[in-house]
């Protein structure tokens, strides 16, 4: 039997190197009913050719955009599936 999470997460293939934070927020704000194209999040969050995204940028740029964010280290796949399915 398949297990799906309840949160509907399109997929998007990211366009450089160096947008994967900006195509994964990209794809979290979607989720949650924004379409902010990945440009437009990279241009907050600053990731570049050689020079990508830490965590820190990722959750400054969700809270430049008005979400609150939370950093959890370490995380499991079985945290993360709870928090999907809560919407969270």
């Amino acid at each position: 039997m398949k297990k799906e999470a309840k949160a509907e997460v399109e997929p998007r293939r990211q366009r450089t190197q160096y947008t994967c934070m900006a195509t994964s927020l990209a794809m979290c704000f979607s989720a949650l009913g924004h379409d902010i194209p990945e440009d437009e999040i990279n241009k907050v969050l600053g990731a570049r050719a050689h020079h990508g995204a830490g965590w820190e940028d990722a959750l400054n740029t969700a809270q430049y955009f008005g979400k609150r964010c939370v950093f959890v280290m370490p995380c499991t796949i079985e945290q993360l599936k709870e928090w999907t399915d809560a919407s969270i």
